[in-house]
């Protein structure tokens, strides 16, 4: 965090599971220090919600949203005025020049008929124009050749479906999409669809073993060393940080 604190990004996103456990106190306590340097730095942290983050209930949310007050309010408008209310999210846009970011909660129904899903769907339709790209950030990644059987964590069906909208929206986008994931404790990248699926989960913890296929644009059997140095309480870190700067 030190080494991306001194690059000076104008933003790091993080694809979830800042703690090992959402509710335990002293583990925030442990990812307030671990990500000082970025806040004397002035460097925002645009946070994605994973599990390990929601561990807890009630308590881990309340630990969340201390550390992102800015994610307590939404902004709506009313008969041509800005007002802004007291509501917690927990999926949002963040628009960064020609680049649109879209932040889900993999951890609550993200299926097309849901809340967040219809959401999603209104967004994907509604992109201006001068947006270049479209990172749709999440913890739980569509594509993964990790599995229980080898250590780590299989693709779940939950997004799935997800994956098809992206898919579908791209086919008659301009813009491009590339959907960044983390759980999976290593590095993959895929195309499917003509979406780019990225799972960057190496932040924390050893390496899970992935087998490496044909479709995979990263071939190295490990993302990083064999020996991960222990990020987080416990371990629990699956979201590597990613640091955004604009050209200069």
């Amino acid at each position: 965090m030190r080494q991306i604190a001194a690059d000076k990004p104008d933003f790091v996103l993080i694809t979830g599971d800042l703690v090992y456990v959402g509710s335990n106190a002293a583990d925030w306590r442990r990812f307030d220090r671990e990500t000082e340097s970025l806040r004397q730095a002035g460097v925002r942290i645009v946070p994605v919600l994973g599990n390990h983050d929601v561990r807890g209930g009630e308590p881990a949310l309340e630990n969340y949203f201390h550390r992102f007050p800015e994610l307590q309010m939404r902004q709506v408008t009313v008969n041509g005025h800005n007002i802004s209310l007291a509501q917690p999210q927990r999926w949002y846009s963040v628009r960064y020049g020609n680049c649109l970011f879209l932040i889900l909660d993999s951890d609550t129904d993200h299926s097309p008929a849901s809340a967040q899903g219809q959401w999603l769907n209104t967004e994907l339709a509604n992109v201006p124009k001068d947006v270049d790209f479209v990172f749709v950030a999440m913890h739980h990644p569509p594509y993964t050749q990790s599995s229980e059987e080898m250590g780590g964590h299989s693709a779940r069906p939950d997004e799935q479906p997800l994956a098809q909208m992206l898919e579908q929206r791209q086919s008659t986008l301009r813009a491009r999409i590339i959907a960044i994931a983390g759980h999976v404790h290593n590095y993959e990248r895929y195309q499917h669809g003509g979406v780019m699926y990225i799972v960057s989960g190496g932040g924390g913890a050893t390496p899970y073993k992935v087998r490496r296929n044909p479709n995979d644009f990263y071939r190295d059997l490990h993302c990083g060393s064999r020996q991960a140095q222990r990020s987080g309480a416990q371990a629990g870190n699956a979201g590597r940080p990613a640091a955004f700067s604009r050209s200069r």
